[in-house]
């Protein structure tokens, strides 16, 4: 029987690298912290669970790509003036 130490931080990555690759891609494109499809929705929700109960020094990078400004901190988009000749 093949058997391994376990290592959390080991075991953590082994989980979380074919979510990255697939999430950090969908998050570029969701709406208010939530992916159009529904398999990436549940692993982006998967990957922010997984971030909170790990240590947040194994994925920094992801953890930054994963917070998203709220609508209400959000400035209006407001169409270009074009100056009077």
């Amino acid at each position: 029987m093949w058997c391994m130490r376990y290592n959390p931080s080991q075991a953590t990555r082994l989980l979380l690298d074919p979510l990255i690759s697939v999430s950090s891609a969908k998050m570029m494109t969701d709406v208010g912290g939530f992916v159009h499809s529904g398999s990436g929705k549940s692993r982006y929700l998967l990957l922010n669970v997984l971030l909170d109960t790990s240590c947040p020094c194994l994925f920094p990078e992801v953890r930054i790509s994963s917070v998203k400004p709220s609508f209400a901190t959000r400035l209006p988009h407001h169409k270009a003036v074009k100056p009077s000749v």
